[in-house]
């Protein structure tokens, strides 16, 4: 029977020099491809990425969703390009604050960027909102690489409820490039700060509530007292949609889609 199965891999060749991991995920994704079962394969689009040498194009209908990490909004961006010899199609997660670097976890030093954690993060959540637009249930779910790790403790604890990936079966390979920094709990306050907003269990204080249904983005966001918030909305002062979207004070997001 065949399986659907995401691959989520930190490195995919021909994208990035040739290594263990690299090599493994272009060969078991046309592997499985070419056995029949029906795949995604997802990648971070570095910088050192040549997008006219490899045909990367934006995708437009799944571009434009902002994601929220520490209270600041960041765009999701969706490229796509395949590999001719293999037939496999590659999504590309990109972002200018995240990913225009000319670099991939380390800078010329070779010390690892100090803003890791945000973009595991960054690439973790777009992938899986990725797949919830595609309306694509995976069956299987691996990932490769460390900088990929966020992504089975997201769908173990954000998105365990959520139908597209309630059964789904995680597999994680690592390989010798294992991470040699010092782990934080910064990603796991940044999570669990996510799922409260996911499931609109907390407000960011007495006075704000949380409205369920997140709003569009022609609402914006609640701003005060550093909220940020989707949906959130100050009763004590009245701002409500209507007032936020004409509060020249206020920022507004523009884009398609809902906040997440």
């Amino acid at each position: 029977m065949a399986s659907k199965i995401l691959y989520v891999c930190q490195e995919i060749t021909p994208y990035l020099p040739e290594t263990e991991g690299s090599r493994l995920c272009r060969a078991l994704t046309q592997a499985m491809q070419e056995r029949g079962n029906e795949i995604r394969t997802f990648m971070p689009r570095y910088g050192c990425i040549n997008e006219r040498r490899h045909q990367l194009h934006e995708v437009i209908r799944l571009s434009g969703m902002n994601l929220i990490i520490d209270d600041n909004d960041h765009q999701l961006i969706i490229k796509v390009a395949s590999i001719p010899a293999a037939r496999v199609q590659i999504y590309f997660i990109d972002n200018d604050d995240y990913f225009s670097r000319k670099a991939v976890l380390t800078d010329g030093a070779d010390n690892y960027f100090q803003d890791n954690d945000e973009r595991a993060i960054f690439f973790a959540r777009g992938v899986l909102e990725t797949v919830k637009k595609l309306r694509w249930t995976p069956t299987v779910v691996h990932c490769h690489g460390w900088f990929t790790a966020v992504v089975p403790v997201y769908l173990k604890r954000i998105f365990a409820d959520d139908p597209i990936f309630r059964d789904v079966k995680v597999v994680v390979s690592l390989y010798g490039d294992g991470f040699s920094g010092e782990h934080t709990t910064l990603w796991i306050e940044r999570s669990e700060k996510y799922r409260r907003r996911r499931q609109g269990q907390k407000s960011c204080d007495s006075r704000h509530s949380v409205i369920r249904k997140p709003l569009p983005l022609r609402y914006g966001i609640c701003r005060r007292s550093g909220c940020g918030i989707p949906g959130c909305r100050p009763e004590s002062i009245g701002h409500g949609p209507r007032e936020r979207k004409a509060d020249a004070r206020i920022p507004v997001a523009r884009g398609r889609g809902l906040f997440r």
